[in-house]
């Protein structure tokens, strides 16, 4: 009985020790830095954004140089049904 409580305990230990050792090494080498340009130097294109008319209209837009991303706000009339149905078929 002895002897099975003492494998247990060195299994576990053994579990513990190698979970630690890949989480250290999966963090430590994703956590590297990027090596490269950084992104205040890289050329990013401004996408177009273009709707049919009868859909609706770009009525401002911002762009962030230092981002990739892309944030698109629809304001749509909550009360008119043909505004709804123009967006549902966007999306």
């Amino acid at each position: 009985m002895q002897k099975l409580k003492w494998k247990k305990a060195i299994s576990f230990q053994i579990i513990a020790w190698v979970v630690l050792s890949v989480f250290t090494v999966d963090t430590t080498v994703w956590s590297a830095p990027v090596l490269g340009l950084p992104l205040s130097e890289v050329a990013i294109s401004r996408p177009k954004i273009e709707i049919p008319h009868d859909l609706g209209t770009i009525k401002d837009e911002f762009w962030n140089s230092q981002s990739t991303s892309l944030v698109l706000h629809i304001q749509d009339a909550h009360g008119n049904y043909e505004a709804q149905t123009h967006i549902k078929n966007q999306a």
